[in-house]
């Protein structure tokens, strides 16, 4: 674990890198009208998965480095947000909003624990918050997205279609689902049954029963998690 905390610096170029590298013409593959891809071999890789890694791996070292000046400076605070700014503006121009909302997320969420100023927290949030409201609002195709749930059978064809698809393969799930490999909707009615929507295909094949016990297991996760993340805590383990 020394060995990561210490490549925290090349990690953090190496995200930016990814990020940078996927928006090149050429290198960068585009699907549906998003530039999130590139060629490995015989597959293509979505860069922000590696990337948003590398980035929460600098931040972790970051933060066990920096701890004091983290809770004691604003330029400790701030110096960190800078680089996620910079990391959520490339993940913007590709587009992928859901990337940088789950970065920015799970980055202050750990400035959280780790001790940052309430105050600058609270600044920052905001800051954030705003910025992607206002983001949302004047690109119509991410507000239409937004609010489309709201009445998705209002526009089943267009910007409903998606959700009414989805709810109609976890309806024919009902109790116990209708078999492992016998969805129907995932037959080109589901558009990317094989990622977005997984849930729902899974929903249709294992009913509420699979849901339930999928839901659960997250959970239990979850509770590992915050279960190993204490006890490292109590060992003054922090980076782990």
């Amino acid at each position: 674990m020394q060995v990561w905390r210490n490549l925290g610096p090349l990690m953090l170029l190496l995200g930016l890198a990814l990020l940078v590298v996927v928006l090149v013409p050429g290198i960068g593959y585009e699907v549906n009208g998003a530039r999130r891809w590139v060629r490995v071999g015989i597959m293509n890789l979505q860069v922000s998965e590696p990337a948003r890694l590398c980035l929460l791996m600098y931040l972790a070292g970051y933060l066990v480095r920096r701890s004091k000046s983290l809770r004691e400076e604003f330029m400790g605070f701030l110096r960190p947000m800078i680089v996620l700014t910079v990391a959520c503006v490339l993940l913007l121009k590709e587009p992928d909003f859901g990337a940088a909302i789950v970065l920015l997320a799970t980055a202050l969420a750990m400035l959280f624990v780790a001790g940052a100023r309430i105050r600058d927290f609270v600044v920052f949030f905001s800051a954030a918050v705003g910025a992607m409201v206002t983001l949302a609002i004047t690109s119509p195709y991410r507000l239409k997205r937004l609010t489309g749930f709201l009445d998705p059978w209002s526009d089943p064809y267009d910007s409903g279609f998606q959700l009414t698809q989805s709810l109609i393969a976890i309806g024919r799930g009902e109790w116990f689902g209708v078999g492992l490999g016998d969805s129907v909707q995932k037959l080109f009615y589901l558009p990317e049954a094989h990622t977005d929507f997984v849930f729902a295909v899974f929903a249709e094949e294992f009913g509420l029963l699979g849901v339930v016990t999928l839901v659960a297991l997250y959970g239990v996760l979850v509770w590992r998690i915050m279960s190993v993340s204490s006890r490292c805590a109590g060992a003054g383990a922090l980076f782990l």
